[in-house]
């Protein structure tokens, strides 16, 4: 009995050391995350999980007990502007006079308690505003438009001032809007001045689409309702139809940063079908270095919670072209996605 005591005790610990994060560099690889349309940052501690981060912008911890663990290290910046934070302490009255927010900070909480977001604040805080909850501003929201590439510049900026991040790798991540954002931002980067890129070691590209129309035209037949579609962004937003989108710059995408793109066959937001045409636009180009995993199961904007064997499939791959890539990893994770990095190869190579 005292022997299978200590060969459990023994593998008790072998499997929490393998679990742990490696860097195969010694250095650190940091994510800077853009977040979908209508999401604060507190979405990304569901890719971190049981770790989180603290809140620039109200010192509150974000931490998620559901989700995968494939970001090590975040950059963290101040909400965008068009998030509105919930306030702590708010009398009836006045929710009823905004009925709306209400309602957006209500389904905000009921999705993070899906989610296992939780906000935690410090004994001794006591900000007004809470990222427990928040509502949309959408008339200032562009769906990955210039204003939000000035942003995603700002955060980049912000994060190379920092003295402690200068030897950082980096890694360019967003889902949906945020995927928008990102592969403009690095198209527009290495358009205008490359070396920005020469840190940026991986660009993770979560349920992105080639431009609004495209999508529009992907998910409807009928063009009346596609244009009764287009007349509410373009009435209730910000999004101008002859915006920039990612179609407009694959040209100045950045070749030699590996780019992963993750999709799936029943993303009824971003359907996989407008995923695949940015990507065989950039085979197209020339590009070698695209990865395209393709999920079975999952929802919009629930890659890393609708499905467990999705979500699994996503982690592992991650770990394993994060080991392909001379970034931090965990090993048992890299061991089990090593034919999904594979696999990924050849589906974007199928595109060309």
């Amino acid at each position: 009995m005292k022997n299978i005591f200590l060969i459990f005790i023994f593998l008790f610990f072998a499997e929490l050391n393998c679990q742990e994060w490696i860097s195969p560099k010694g250095i650190n690889a940091c994510v800077i995350y853009y977040q979908g349309s209508g999401d604060s940052q507190a979405e990304a501690s569901g890719y971190m999980i049981n770790r989180g981060f603290k809140s620039p912008t109200t010192g509150e911890k974000i931490i998620c007990n559901k989700g995968i663990d494939i970001i090590q290290d975040i950059w963290v910046a101040p909400e965008l502007s068009e998030v509105v934070l919930a306030a702590r302490k708010e009398c009836l009255i006045k929710k009823m006079l905004h009925p709306w927010q209400t309602f957006q900070e209500h389904m905000i909480r009921k999705s993070y308690v899906q989610a296992g977001i939780r906000v935690l604040s410090e004994a001794d805080e006591s900000p007004k505003k809470t990222l427990a909850a928040h509502s949309i501003n959408w008339p200032i929201v562009t769906f990955g438009q210039h204003p939000d590439l000035i942003e995603h510049r700002k955060r980049v900026e912000s994060f190379c001032q920092e003295p402690s991040r200068l030897m950082d790798d980096q890694i360019w991540m967003g889902p949906s809007r945020g995927a928008a954002v990102t592969f403009l931002a690095a198209a527009l980067a290495n358009k205008e001045n490359p070396r920005l890129l020469d840190p940026v070691k991986l660009i993770i590209l979560e349920g992105c689409y080639g431009s609004v129309d495209s999508t529009l035209h992907t998910l409807y037949n009928s063009r009346i309702y596609r244009k009764a579609i287009e007349l509410l962004f373009t009435t209730f937003t910000a999004y101008k139809k002859d915006g920039i989108n990612p179609f407009d710059m694959v040209r100045y995408f950045p070749k030699h940063i590996p780019v992963a793109f993750i999709t799936s066959k029943i993303d009824k937001q971003v359907p996989e079908l407008e995923t695949e045409k940015l990507v065989r636009a950039l085979m197209q180009e020339g590009h070698e270095n695209v990865y395209l995993q393709i999920l079975g199961h999952s929802e919009h904007g629930s890659y890393i919670s609708g499905n467990k064997k999705d979500a699994k499939h996503y982690e592992d791959f991650m770990h394993a072209l994060f080991q392909q890539l001379n970034l931090p990893y965990i090993p048992k994770y890299a061991n089990e996605g090593r034919g999904l990095v594979a696999a990924a190869k050849m589906n974007a190579q199928a595109l060309k």
